[in-house]
């Protein structure tokens, strides 16, 4: 027993040209739209990314002030504590991986700026190494200063990669 399937197809051949192109136009939209969607979402989570790593490095810069206030009043009654030096020296290899990190961000020209940084973290933790007391202490009190003034300008550049406000305030 065979069956056949009975057409009953009145429908012109232009109306149903119509009715394909309309499906195959919504079909379109809808992969752009998709696509669309795809690529912001990704755009934002590399933005998102990008946002974090100068925040971190921001917020390891803010916490490098009271650590050496903390260690200069230690160096004046010439009591350091292997504690404060620790997290001293913990403070200036964290902020040297996160601004190696985050200098991607930057643009060849202030990328110079980062490695002027780094170098000057690394000879923080020199001076930091060699000081016992307040007579050995210039070279990273030298070195904590010449952070404070460069970390200025590196942060301005780093949230300028990043798409974001130079203020600090609007993090």
């Amino acid at each position: 027993m065979t069956m056949s399937i009975a057409t009953n197809d009145t429908k012109p051949a232009g109306q149903r040209m119509v009715a394909v192109s309309f499906v195959i136009a919504t079909l379109f939209t809808s992969g752009v739209t998709m696509c669309t969607g795809l690529y912001s979402a990704d755009r934002q989570a590399v933005r998102n990314e990008r946002v974090a790593q100068v925040n971190r490095f921001i917020d390891s810069t803010q916490k490098f002030d009271p650590l050496v206030a903390q260690l200069v009043a230690e160096v004046r009654v010439s009591a350091v504590k292997p504690a404060t030096r620790a997290a001293v020296k913990a403070n200036l290899l964290e902020q040297r991986s996160l601004a190696d990190s985050a200098s991607g961000l930057l643009t060849a020209e202030d990328r110079l700026l980062a490695e002027q940084y780094m170098d000057t973290l690394a000879r923080a933790d020199d001076g930091l190494e060699r000081a016992t007391g307040p007579l050995d202490f210039q070279p990273f009190a030298q070195a904590a200063a010449d952070i404070a003034g460069q970390r200025t300008t590196l942060v301005a550049s780093l949230r300028s990669g990043a798409g974001l406000p130079s203020d600090a305030k609007n993090r």
